[in-house]
């Protein structure tokens, strides 16, 4: 019976040899993200019941753990079991099956005209997250030259580039830190990026349950349907959707009977067919009984020049019900930006009630390990902070 195998090394070719090693044998991989604590990678064991591990020496060893009904109901032509992010909530255990890699690799390929000749891909995220696994998967389906970081390091990353290397799949966060230009393709996936990129830049639309990136610069892959539901919410049919969700006790589906799976987005459809994400559902602050994003007051605030990075939330307030607090990350060296600043600021572009009500300086930003924001946590910082 096909088992289940965690790798836990870092992004290397051994990992990519140990992709290999299991799936010759028809067993399941679970990346496991090498710099989590040992204590944190049994969790990760422990909650999906792995019973054997591929670890730096790499060795496959056995586990104590129990089995769980994941282990139970593993089906042939499982390929992955990976974790969702976790931005707001507790993650997931997502199944992904062969035709869903070989799908989402086929497709994505042939829209960024992948030649095994020509193209040589950077790998820069960790290979726990569906960002950087698809990277790999990309590479091994089309064949092309692939060049793995175990962390984001851009002076050899632009070494490479001088060698021919020619593409690259980062998030926001990396953008400002790497020269865009040598790259044939630059995917950003993430979170929102920013304006004003570049145009050999795509900006990706996609999660874990669809192996990745699906809308490509708000266009669908090819087999991609993408519809927005009176409510706003998005949701997405395909053929490269994961099998189903492991929630710790049972598997759960992932699409309705009719294949589509809501995504939890909200966002709309133009008259061109190009999807403009807003954000998640559980995003939205009501304030005053108005629904506010907190997506586009970050983009704004993040071009003042004092903003390194921002956090938009919610909480609770006894007039508005809730009130609207940018948590703040400063450029080290520069004036702190006041409350009337980011109020005028958010004003030009927004509807007065987006503007904040309050700002929090704060050292650091609540993350997840590839960088995005975990909104989840944004209150629970606000409230550390003005604890002090």
């Amino acid at each position: 019976m096909p088992q289940l195998v965690a790798i836990d090394l870092e992004p290397s070719q051994h990992f990519i040899d140990s992709l290999h090693r299991i799936w010759d044998v028809d067993n399941i991989a679970v990346p496991i993200d090498h710099r989590l604590s040992t204590h944190q990678k049994m969790q990760v064991i422990e909650f999906l019941g792995i019973p054997r591990v591929i670890g730096p020496t790499l060795e496959e060893s056995s586990t104590s753990v129990r089995p769980t009904k994941l282990t139970e109901n593993i089906e042939v032509g499982d390929a992955l079991v990976m974790l969702t992010s976790g931005t707001s909530g507790q993650p997931k255990g997502v199944i992904i099956t062969h035709d869903c890699i070989e799908t989402s690799s086929s497709l994505s390929s042939k829209r960024l005209e992948i030649d095994p000749a020509r193209d040589w891909w950077i790998c820069s995220l960790p290979l726990a997250h569906v960002g950087g696994l698809s990277v790999v998967l990309r590479s091994l389906y089309a064949k092309t030259r692939i060049s793995l970081f175990a962390t984001f390091n851009p002076s050899s990353i632009s070494e490479l580039t001088g060698h021919g290397a020619n593409l690259i799949s980062i998030v926001p966060t990396m953008l400002s830190q790497i020269d865009l230009k040598p790259f044939r393709k630059v995917l950003i996936g993430g979170s929102r990026p920013p304006q004003g990129l570049p145009d050999n830049a795509i900006t990706t639309y996609g999660m874990t349950e669809t192996l990745g990136g699906i809308v490509y610069n708000g266009q669908p892959l090819e087999s991609v349907e993408v519809d927005v539901l009176a409510s706003g919410e998005i949701r997405v049919r395909a053929p490269m959707i994961a099998r189903s969700y492991f929630d710790g006790r049972q598997q759960l589906p992932i699409r309705d009977p009719n294949g589509w799976f809501n995504t939890g987005d909200i966002g709309a459809i133009d008259a061109q067919g190009s999807l403009t994400i807003v954000g998640r559902k559980s995003d939205m602050i009501i304030s005053g009984g108005e629904n506010i994003w907190p997506s586009p007051i970050e983009d704004i605030l993040s071009q003042h020049p004092s903003v390194r990075a921002v956090g938009v939330c919610g909480v609770d307030d006894p007039l508005w019900g809730q009130r609207v607090v940018a948590l703040i990350e400063v450029v080290p060296g520069t004036r702190l930006p006041s409350l009337e600043e980011i109020k005028s600021l958010t004003r030009e572009e927004l509807p007065p009630w987006y503007a904040p009500k309050e700002i929090v300086i704060v050292d650091e930003l609540p993350r997840t390990s590839i960088g995005k924001i975990r909104r989840g946590a944004l209150e629970q910082t606000y409230r550390r902070y003005h604890a002090h």
